[in-house]
């Protein structure tokens, strides 16, 4: 009984995971561990205290870096190399793999067309081999960093599996190699934000504003915070508010921060934003912009919110059903287990009391005799 006790609860758990996520995980047998890689400082290299390529060149002038990339398995690798410049994503962190991500017209020297190399290696089992990688300096001097990264991934991790199920997740394993290149000196440079938009976001899940700025100056933004707050310019009642921390921005790269406009129903009409972002070593900057939310995007964004809620309710309703379920089928367990052990007590209890009336009649029966 305890079994399956445990059975049906293990499967209602299992159920209850089941509705609340739509997906699964596969992971592929190449990971980290199959492969690893060291970093070659050269002798242009600036910090020698990192794990990374900090590196020094003259203008116009071509230099080589190396590589040394390993095998730690006993079976063949084909690892592939991509070359991507450094862009902010919408959490406030730096991308240094392949993205989607906008360049910012801001950006003078994309990484990706300075640095090259090869974009796959063949590594025989428990072998290693050294690789290099050329940097085309710009002919004309510049201030700052350029920002970049290599991505090392093993082959069989780019080729993803078949599916039938759209909502398939599969893990995939790779290597960050970031790499920076400046001609001089770059601790007199400071970061200089400036704003571009504030648009409506109907085309995602979620309903959101997306605040969008960008790190004009070729170096990093550091401990960034953002304070956000949005009016409705009829009433001047802030309708929505962000506040966000220990953030990040690439050299010459924008953001789109989502604000999110949560499960409220959003009204036509004029919003006022203002927003205050500020740096480490004292930068602070501060945008007040009006903007209009239109019926139609305010349709899109409540059907969008009805069509929410209408799913959390399904879920609810799911959720009750399957506990509600669980406690019958525990109660009506528990209901037969005791009336059979009571039932067994009884049974006992009968047993021993017709074995007292015939041991008392067998003691009558040997006094008389």
């Amino acid at each position: 009984m305890k079994k399956f006790l445990y059975i049906v609860i293990w499967l209602y758990f299992s159920c209850l995971l089941t509705a609340n996520s739509g997906y699964y995980a596969e992971q592929y047998a190449t990971d980290l561990s199959d492969f690893s890689y060291e970093v070659i400082l050269p002798k242009n290299q600036r910090n020698k205290d990192v794990g990374y390529y900090d590196l020094v060149i003259e203008p116009g002038k071509t230099s080589t870096v190396q590589l040394k990339l390993t095998n730690l398995s006993p079976k063949k690798l084909t690892l592939s190399l991509k070359y991507n410049s450094a862009k902010t994503n919408s959490n406030g962190v730096i991308e240094y793999g392949p993205n989607n991500l906008v360049k910012d017209s801001s950006l003078v020297y994309d990484f990706s067309d300075l640095v090259t190399g090869p974009n796959k290696v063949v590594l025989e089992p428990h072998s290693n081999k050294v690789i290099t990688l050329s940097i085309k300096a710009p002919m004309d001097a510049f201030e700052g960093y350029v920002a970049g990264g290599i991505q090392v991934m093993s082959v069989e991790n780019t080729e993803m599996k078949k599916s039938d199920d759209d909502n398939l997740v599969v893990n995939k394993f790779a290597y960050l190699i970031g790499m920076l290149l400046s001609e001089g000196e770059v601790n007199e440079l400071k970061p200089e934000l400036k704003f571009n938009s504030i648009s409506v976001d109907t085309q995602k899940e979620h309903n959101r504003l997306l605040l969008n700025f960008s790190n004009i100056k070729p170096i990093y933004a550091e401990d960034m915070a953002v304070d956000v707050n949005v009016k409705n310019k009829a009433t001047d009642k802030i309708a929505f508010e962000l506040k966000k921390s220990n953030m990040r921005m690439a050299p010459n790269t924008q953001i789109s921060l989502p604000i999110s406009l949560k499960y409220k129903l959003t009204e036509p009409g004029s919003y006022i934003l203002s927003a205050t972002v500020t740096a480490k070593g004292g930068g602070s900057w501060s945008w007040e912009q009006e903007f209009r939310l239109s019926e139609m995007e305010i349709d899109q964004l409540n059907k969008r919110l009805n069509a929410t809620k209408d799913s959390s309710t399904g879920q609810i309703i799911i959720f009750i059903v399957l506990f509600i379920s669980l406690c019958l089928i525990v109660g009506v367990t528990f209901f037969y287990r005791n009336k059979k052990r009571k039932t067994r007590y009884m049974n006992k209890r009968n047993d021993r009391e017709k074995n007292n009336r015939l041991t008392g009649q067998s003691e009558r029966v040997s006094k008389d005799g």
